[in-house]
């Protein structure tokens, strides 16, 4: 029997749309959970059944994880580091991705597939030499320990690169005719081109100081510089742990996070697109 092309149609959505909302209730699922449980008493929060509308909502629950630690000197130090680490990152990224894609020079390639081989390495590979390095420098505990080994990322390099390999030689030939610098050729011609793969740059570096873990727990011994993810963790113990208050930390971590990817959600679609990582 011959299936009209409209049931066709028909099953295809239907199939793509199931397949998409499924993965939608996975993804919203566990914030759902999250969000409602943060509000819950603590003995309540892995209750069964699941009560998922709080009869007395906990609202105190966003407020004391800063009266009873230090939380707002988590945040703080999260910000600063988040900050730096993106600055940097961007400057880092920009210089070299400019580098790689507009000189030719003995052992760009090479650079170029060293830098992507060390995205293939795990963190653990790299965490006791970075340590030694970071150690030998005088740097444990202090803030640029903790934000320079995070400033080089060799994704945010191959992502920029990728980018500036598509801007046409023209315009900087152009500009070298006119008598710019190289930096100011840099500055003043590619930058402004790249605005979309730097906002890129931006969201997954925000993102990967954010959520960083490892690497704060090595090098970050004293409660004055700890970061919001290590704050986190001092909701659980062996003896007695705050679920609810852990919840409700985590969600006030997602808000920068959010207002981060909000602002730039345009230009981070539109980088990924010309990168061809999309």
């Amino acid at each position: 029997m011959l299936t009209s092309p409209r049931v066709i149609h028909f099953t295809q959505h239907a199939i793509i749309y199931g397949i998409l909302g499924f993965g939608a209730f996975l993804i919203l699922f566990p914030l759902a959970w999250a969000a409602t449980s943060a509000l819950k008493p603590n003995t309540e929060v892995f209750a069964v059944p699941m009560n998922w509308i709080p009869e007395n909502p906990l609202w105190e629950n966003f407020i004391l994880p800063f009266q009873e630690r230090p939380f707002g000197t988590y945040f703080l130090n999260s910000i600063i580091a988040a900050l730096a680490s993106v600055a940097l990152t961007v400057v880092i990224s920009c210089l070299a991705g400019f580098s790689l894609a507009k000189y030719r020079y003995f052992g760009r390639n090479i650079a170029f597939v060293a830098i992507l081989s060390t995205m293939m390495l795990p963190v653990q590979v790299i965490l006791v030499p970075l340590y030694l390095v970071v150690r030998d420098l005088g740097w444990l505990d202090s803030y640029q320990g903790l934000i320079l080994p995070q400033a080089v990322n060799a994704f945010s390099i191959f992502l920029m690169r990728q980018h500036m390999k598509s801007i046409p030689d023209d315009y900087i030939e152009a500009a070298r005719l006119d008598g710019a610098s190289e930096l100011s050729i840099l500055l003043r011609v590619v930058v402004p081109m790249s605005r979309a793969s730097i906002s890129a740059v931006v969201i997954f570096a925000f993102l990967a100081s954010w959520d960083s873990y490892v690497w704060p727990l090595v090098v970050v011994t004293r409660d004055a510089l700890r970061t919001l993810p290590l704050g986190l963790s001092m909701f659980f113990s062996e003896y007695s742990s705050q679920y609810n208050q852990a919840l409700a930390a985590a969600i006030i971590m997602m808000v920068p996070v959010l207002l981060v990817f909000i602002v730039l959600q345009r230009q981070f679609v539109e980088g990924l697109t010309r990168s061809g990582l999309k």
